[in-house]
């Protein structure tokens, strides 16, 4: 390929790692765009970015193109966040997982009940606030971990906690809870002062909708026919631990880098984050802490989902391959994609 050719691609949103073929790339580019893809797509092997781009729409009215510094919400992928600040607490000797939350959080009904570590897990029998029928009322409100809590915290429980393993998006707003009690500290501003900063991780945010956030991507979904029309409203107060964060597909794979390295934890809490600890009997979770976990497979990862938004970040440790996936249409299969995406690089790439 021509350099000229090369310039015109990546002033398109993508990055083309020189060196190597670019038929490869045009593979994966073929495939996405023969789904329709909105959003941008990393992949990455053995420390190195191979492909990075792209594609749709960032901002409908304004026709905005996505790329690889579109900021796009991320929905769950939030919690390997949540589950890496608890660990780093339990490290500096703040809390045990062990523990339940009745001691840091007193007043909570049946907290001495439930262990942070069941929390973690999703086997707490909290009731996770996204299946309440109000959701779509409730959400639209500015909101605190101690408001959200006060939704689901008097509820009977589903289940004995640990008992079973039913994800719950609840537990992580409990997780937040904790954080800010024993740190005197904003979650997002822990995550700033842990996570992002010392990272580098220079575009990813805790998401207020009153903020100015510098190439976010509007998010969308479709009419019954078909058409593409603004996602509903969310307050991303609302969320807080456990979905409100937003990123770029670059510094997510600077965050891959530094879970797989040993920058955020010990190899001992890696271990506790890595290691399944916790599934249901259909086999539908298989859950780490903040982290599906595929051991048949080989591969650790989570996907997003909020209004106008889907997401996805895995990676397969026999390789070290890792795939980002962020789109700004809800209705992307964005697991699918990941599967066949891995595919197609896992039988033409080789090198």
């Amino acid at each position: 390929m021509t350099f000229l050719v090369r310039l015109m691609f990546m002033m398109l949103g993508g990055t083309l790692c020189f060196g190597q073929p670019f038929g490869r790339d045009l593979e994966v580019d073929s495939y996405l765009r023969g789904k329709n893809f909105q959003g941008t797509v990393l992949i990455a092997k053995q420390g190195k970015i191979l492909f990075s781009k792209g594609y749709g729409l960032s901002n409908a009215e304004h026709q905005i193109p996505n790329t690889s510094k579109t900021v796009f919400r991320l929905g769950s992928i939030t919690k390997q966040f949540t589950a890496v600040a608890i660990l780093q607490l339990q490290e500096q000797g703040k809390l045990n997982v062990k523990n339940p939350i009745s001691t840091y959080l007193p007043d909570y009904p049946q907290g001495d009940k439930i262990t942070i570590h069941q929390l973690l897990t999703h086997t707490s029998g909290i009731l996770s606030i996204t299946k309440f029928p109000n959701l779509s009322e409730i959400e639209r409100q500015p909101s605190t971990p101690d408001l959200v809590m006060t939704y689901f915290k008097d509820l009977p429980l589903e289940f004995a906690p640990g008992t079973e393993c039913k994800y719950s998006d609840s537990g992580y707003i409990v997780l937040g809870a904790i954080l800010e009690a024993v740190t005197a500290t904003p979650y997002e501003k822990y995550v700033q002062e842990h996570f992002f900063s010392p990272l580098g991780m220079k575009t990813t945010y805790f998401d207020h909708n009153q903020s100015i956030i510098p190439n976010r991507a509007s998010g969308y979904g479709l009419d019954t026919k078909g058409m593409a029309v603004n996602a509903e409203f969310i307050e991303m107060s609302f969320p807080h631990a456990a979905g409100s964060l937003a990123s770029t597909v670059e510094d997510l794979y600077i965050w891959d880098r530094a879970l797989k390295g040993d920058k955020l934890l010990s190899k001992e809490s890696k271990k506790q984050l890595f290691r399944v600890q916790a599934f249901s009997e259909n086999n539908q979770i298989s859950y780490g802490y903040g982290l599906f976990i595929d051991d048949k497979n080989h591969i650790v990862g989570h996907m997003g989902s909020i209004e106008g938004f889907r997401a996805a970040l895995y990676r397969h440790l026999n390789d070290d391959v890792t795939l980002i996936i962020l789109s700004n249409r809800e209705n992307t299969q964005v697991v699918a994609l990941e599967q066949e995406l891995f595919f197609i690089i896992s039988s033409s790439w080789r090198s």
